[in-house]
């Protein structure tokens, strides 16, 4: 039989199964099939984490402008001076969502510039 234990993790051991008789010695249900890195193979962490900040930066930003054109509409259609409702609501919103909206702007494109 060609079981290895790998590694520990808590109370379960993880072993290396080279065949389904194997598994089934084991009582295993179910086994991960994990592929092999060839020594050629890179996996690029680089590229998957500027693809995180590019959408993170593109998920704010797109919320950032809903909110700001729901405020105006709603703004718009309250009852009572239009002008000085938008203009308080604006402030409000752009007070509180500018710094957030600076913040992961500024570091999108600083990972921009570290990747250049």
């Amino acid at each position: 039989m060609a079981l290895k234990t790998t590694k520990k993790q808590s109370s379960l051991d993880v072993f290396t199964v080279s065949s389904a008789s194997d598994q089934k010695k084991l009582g295993a249900r179910k086994v991960e099939k994990i592929p092999e890195i060839k020594p050629g193979d890179q996996i690029n962490v680089a590229v998957k984490k500027e693809d995180i900040r590019g959408r993170v930066a593109s998920v704010f930003l797109v919320g950032f402008f809903i909110v700001l054109i729901s405020v105006i509409v709603i703004s718009v259609f309250s009852e009572g001076d239009k002008i000085s409702n938008l203009k308080e609501a604006m402030l409000t919103v752009s007070g509180i969502l500018a710094a957030p909206l600076g913040f992961v702007i500024g570091y999108y494109f600083r990972s921009q510039e570290e990747k250049d």
